[in-house]
């Protein structure tokens, strides 16, 4: 069998004094194992228990998650940790390692390393509706940065700040609209593709503004506010303007 994000996986199932276990399921990205308690209760069917599953993922293609993001995803991610609780509500426990990540024409042109874990905060739907805190921070030689993502119960991040060299890029919402505002981020280690093929371009300067962003389907606009940009060999002190995309 085949999996558009795993691709072709095997796996081994078995039962055994209540408890169904999976003993190893492989991937060419993906290795797990996972028990899940059962148990038949009269008049009500089966009961499940909370899952208990260790993984272990090695350089997986982000462009295997387009479908579920919505838009073009680049770059590869390493991850290894435990997933736990009841199905409705699982808890990550997750250590992440992300190789220069991007979605449609932009690039981030770094790696970052940090962690993904159940979000201590009640989401809106109520306790135990799920979701997580991802944190990562941006490691050497690029400049010191973080990012601070919560995501919703469907694992899709409805709040995404970013901060580097006391600038700061914040996005709320869902990924077919986010309202985004900036203030004074540097856009240091970004590339933005243009023309046919796609070659990155890296992009300088210190954006502020706001507007809204929309990766189902991509689209950007908003009022930017660039000083000291760089871009294609170009430069300037100041850049206002309108952009849409």
């Amino acid at each position: 069998p085949s999996n558009p994000v795993v691709g072709p996986w095997q796996a081994s199932l078995r039962w055994s004094e209540g408890v169904l276990r999976l003993d190893r399921f492989s991937a060419p990205h993906l290795e797990a194992t996972a028990d899940l308690p059962l148990a038949l209760r009269p008049g009500r069917g089966l009961g499940w228990g909370e899952l208990e599953a260790r993984l272990r993922v090695t350089g997986l293609p982000l462009a295997r998650l387009d479908r579920l993001v919505g838009t073009r995803l680049q770059g590869r991610l390493d991850a290894s940790g435990a997933v736990r609780g009841p199905l409705a509500s699982l808890r990550p426990d997750l250590a992440f390692t992300v190789d220069r990540p991007g979605a449609g024409p932009l690039l981030l042109q770094e790696r970052w390393q940090g962690t993904l874990v159940a979000d201590a905060t009640p989401p809106a739907g109520g306790p135990g509706a799920g979701g997580g805190l991802l944190r990562l921070s941006a490691l050497a030689p690029a400049p010191p940065g973080r990012i601070e993502a919560r995501l919703d119960r469907r694992w899709l991040p409805e709040r995404v700040a970013l901060q580097r060299q006391g600038g700061r890029l914040e996005l709320l919402g869902r990924p077919d609209g986010y309202r985004w505002t900036a203030r004074g981020f540097p856009l240091q280690g970004l590339a933005l593709a243009l023309g046919r093929d796609r070659r990155f371009h890296t992009l300088q300067g210190d954006l502020s503004g706001k507007g809204t962003l929309s990766l189902q389907p991509l689209a950007f606009n908003g009022r930017v506010d660039l000083l000291r940009p760089q871009f294609l060999g170009l430069g300037g002190r100041r850049v206002e303007a309108t952009v849409a995309y």
